[in-house]
């Protein structure tokens, strides 16, 4: 049988991909025997549920006056340290 530790670390990846069946029998078994695993489990379906409006939005955009000051402070830093920034595309 399962422990605590494998069925919280289970019940953490079957909000973000699916299980096999036999891992969910055993993860099953496991949660009909223990009320703090139960418990657990309700905890992390809420903040799944509560967290994927957040997965969902679109990338944020960001002003190009905001990102030329950014990128400007990155290089001041930069060239504090020493370093040259990678001058990449956004």
């Amino acid at each position: 049988m399962l422990n605590c530790y494998q069925v919280t670390r289970l019940l953490e990846i079957k909000a973000e991909q699916p299980l096999s069946w036999g891992t969910l029998l055993a993860m099953r078994v496991h949660l009909r025997l223990c009320v703090l695993c139960r418990r657990y489990q309700q905890q992390t379906y809420l903040i799944a549920r509560a967290a994927r409006p957040a997965a969902n939005l679109n990338q944020v955009q960001l002003r190009e006056e905001f990102k030329a000051q950014l990128r400007a402070r990155l290089q001041q830093r930069a060239a504090a340290l020493g370093a040259a920034p990678d001058s990449g595309a956004d």
